[in-house]
């Protein structure tokens, strides 16, 4: 079975096409919009979450195409729908296709490394993204109806049928209320003066943050491989000091070989290193789950609001090619039964070079199109993805990384504490037990990590401010 039936160059373009009937299948104006009365139903849409679980993995298909699908199910219940990695794609590309202007939820990457896809790790982690995507999907009030997303999650059935389900969700003029309020959102949004500006200072603030992330996630990543390698070394710091403890118990008597002092130290020792040891391989855990795979989510949707953007730019120059090339075509919110919601025109505001234009048209458009045509569709996309940033979706993107952080933060402070908890208590124990004089030990531990700090290659210059 193919990806898409038609191909997905084919499913966009037809996706758009559907998009322009829909802006004339709402049919409303600015005075019949109640922001209010909008707001109100995104609320009670999501006020009852829905909680979707991915798991139980399982290999299909023959030994020379193979795939994996995963169990889809509510987390109340244990039926549920078997989906694989490109029928994930598919959801997203259609909705993508259909929400123009909308930052849809981001999927994990992919891979197609054999190695890789066969290590438990990997498994885990592509559940846990396509758990996280789908939920998101739910926490939007405008997605949480698509018909496509309710044919993904509700038809058991076999491969043909689930292939017939997608055909009939992928390309609709009306996919559901949550499609109709999203076009009716945008078309009524009253643009008063040039958004350019203001447009132009948030995608600086984008690819500033796309610039962070990705250094964060670079970090996060060495300090989750560093934490593994640290990890590995206690556990094997663990097993000589129980081996050194075994050779001194089995090869005499305490009295014999007058060693008892030696070997209750080794067995307090022995056990002080495989509680530290405990804690340790806890860590690389947290940095993966709690640090990484978080910055990366937070990497994937800056990376998408980016992409947005410069699609937008592009559009704007495919909609600002010479009058001379191309007949005047209608302002995206008027139809034939209805006036103009606003009178806002991207193009109104845009002199992009008709050698920019031309490059977009052939690289997104199919050359049989007309440029009027092609200037059609221009129009269309600059103006609702306009609307879009203008209306929610800037606001929605700095409101939920703030979200998101705050999130990483609490979650991984959490942790910390805790496995600091643990680890002070392992150490405290040995300390317990210990002839020396604590204020002693503490006053000559200082001493040492201060003179260690005067060498050539300091491990750190304020470890003695530890104390």
């Amino acid at each position: 079975m193919q990806f898409f039936a038609t191909g997905k160059d084919s499913l966009v373009a037809a996706a758009l096409e559907a998009s322009m009937r829909s802006v004339r299948l709402c049919g409303v104006t600015t005075n019949a919009f109640d922001l209010e009365e909008h707001q109100h139903w995104c609320a009670e849409t999501v006020k009852e979450p829905v909680v979707l679980n991915v798991s139980a993995p399982e290999a299909r298909g023959t030994y020379l195409q193979k795939h994996t699908t995963y169990l889809v199910t509510l987390e109340s219940r244990q039926e549920g729908v078997r989906r694989r990695f490109r029928d994930f794609e598919w959801l997203r590309v259609v909705l993508h296709a259909r929400y123009v202007g909308l930052l849809v939820p981001s999927l994990p990457e992919k891979t197609t490394t054999a190695a890789v896809l066969k290590t438990d790790a990997f498994m885990q982690s592509r559940m846990r993204g396509l758990q996280r995507f789908l939920n998101d999907i739910l926490e939007s009030p405008y997605l949480r109806s698509d018909a496509a997303v309710a044919s993904f999650l509700g038809e058991p059935g076999d491969e043909a049928t689930w292939e017939a389900m997608r055909k009939d969700t992928a390309v609709m003029d009306n996919a559901g209320e949550g499609h109709m309020r999203w076009l009716q959102r945008l078309l009524c949004e009253h643009i008063a003066s040039s958004p350019e500006n203001e447009i132009s200072v948030f995608k600086r603030h984008v690819e500033q943050r796309e610039r962070l992330l990705s250094e964060l996630a670079a970090c996060a990543k060495r300090l989750a491989d560093k934490s593994a390698a640290m990890s590995k070394d206690v556990s094997t710091l663990h097993a000589i000091f129980a081996g050194w403890q075994l050779a001194e118990t089995g090869t005499g008597s305490f009295e014999a070989r007058n060693d008892g002092p030696l070997v209750a130290l080794l067995d307090k020792s022995t056990v002080t290193i495989s509680g530290w040891s405990q804690v340790e391989s806890y860590q690389p855990a947290i940095y993966e789950l709690l640090l990484l795979e978080n910055i990366k989510y937070m990497l994937r949707q800056a990376t998408a609001m980016k992409q947005m953007l410069i699609e937008r730019e592009r559009a704007v120059a495919g909609e600002s090619l010479p009058e001379s090339e191309c007949k005047p075509t209608p302002s995206l919110s008027e139809s034939p039964a209805s006036p103009p919601t606003s009178g806002f025109s991207v193009a109104s505001f845009t002199s992009a070079a008709s050698t920019a234009a031309s490059r977009f048209m052939s690289a997104v458009e199919p050359p049989s199109l007309s440029i009027e045509e092609q200037r059609r569709r221009a129009h269309h996309t600059s103006e609702l993805i306009t609307r879009a940033l203008i209306a929610e979706e800037m606001q929605r993107f700095r409101v939920r990384t703030t979200k998101e952080l705050e999130n990483i933060m609490n979650h991984l402070s959490c942790a910390e504490a805790q496995l600091s908890k643990r680890s002070g208590s392992v150490w405290r124990e040995y300390l317990k037990t210990s002839s020396a004089d604590p204020q002693v030990l503490a006053r000559s531990t200082k001493e040492l990590l201060g003179s260690a700090s005067s060498g050539s290659t300091p491990p750190s210059p304020a470890a003695a401010e530890a104390f």
